[in-house]
C-alpha cells in the first residue's frame, strides 16, 4: 500500500521510509505538512498518512484538519500521528483534529506493524462499505434504502420489499449457498 509520510526530521524519514518498505508498503516522504498537503490534491485516493506532529510551514495537527474538512472523493484517509509528546492530553487534541492513531517518537517497528494492520483492516472495511452503499442505494442520513420504485423504507423492510414475497420465517437476509451451507453442514469425522 502507498503510505504518504509527512516528517521533517532526515533520519525519521529514513527511519520511517525502511520500516515501511520492509513491511511490504511503498512510503511517499514530503517534509512537511504543506508539501503533503500538495500532494494529496494531486493523490487525493492515497489511503493512509503518517505525519509529524511539529513541522515547520504547516504542522501535522493542522494537515489532519485539512484533510477532515475536505471531502474526499473515494475511500477514506487513516491518519497515524507520530510525535515525542505522549501525554493523554496531547493524544486527544490529536484525535479531536481527525487523527486515527497516535504513536510516539522513539517509533518501535513492531507496535508501527500492529497499528498498520489495524489501518488496513479499516482501510479494507471502508472499501466494503462504499461498494455496498453503491449496490444498494442507503440514505446516508436516515439510513434508509431505495427501492427499484423509487420508495424508500427502512433496512429492516428490505427483505420483504426486494423479494416481493418475502415472509418473516424466510432466510431473505442470507444467500441460499450459506443458507444450505447451514442447514447442511460438510460430513465431518462423526459423520458418513
Amino acid at each position: 500500500m502507498e503510505i504518504l509520510i509527512a516528517e521533517d526530521e532526515a533520519m525519521d524519514q529514513e527511519f520511517l521510509g525502511a520500516a515501511l518498505r520492509q513491511l511490504g508498503h511503498e512510503p511517499l516522504i514530503t517534509a512537511n505538512g504543506q508539501l503533503a498537503w500538495d500532494l494529496l490534491r494531486l493523490r487525493p485516493e492515497l489511503p493512509l498518512l503518517i505525519t509529524d506532529w511539529k513541522m515547520p510551514i504547516m504542522d501535522g495537527l493542522e494537515l489532519c484538519r485539512r484533510i477532515r474538512q475536505q471531502p474526499r472523493p473515494g475511500s477514506y484517509m487513516y491518519i497515524v500521528v507520530i510525535t515525542a509528546r505522549n501525554s493523554k492530553r496531547e493524544l486527544l487534541k490529536a484525535m479531536a483534529v481527525g487523527a486515527d492513531d497516535f504513536l510516539s517518537k522513539p517509533i518501535d517497528t513492531e507496535i508501527l506493524a500492529a497499528r498498520l494492520h489495524v489501518a488496513e483492516r479499516i482501510l479494507k472495511l471502508d472499501a466494503r462499505v462504499r461498494l455496498l452503499t453503491q449496490l444498494l442505494p442507503v440514505c446516508p442520513i436516515c439510513g434508509r434504502i431505495r427501492a427499484r420504485d423509487g420508495s424508500w423504507y427502512a433496512l429492516v423492510e428490505h427483505p420483504r420489499k426486494s423479494a416481493g414475497t418475502a415472509d418473516e420465517s424466510s432466510p431473505a437476509s442470507m444467500c441460499p449457498s450459506c443458507f444450505l451451507d447451514l442447514a447442511e453442514p460438510e460430513p465431518g469425522p462423526l459423520q458418513g
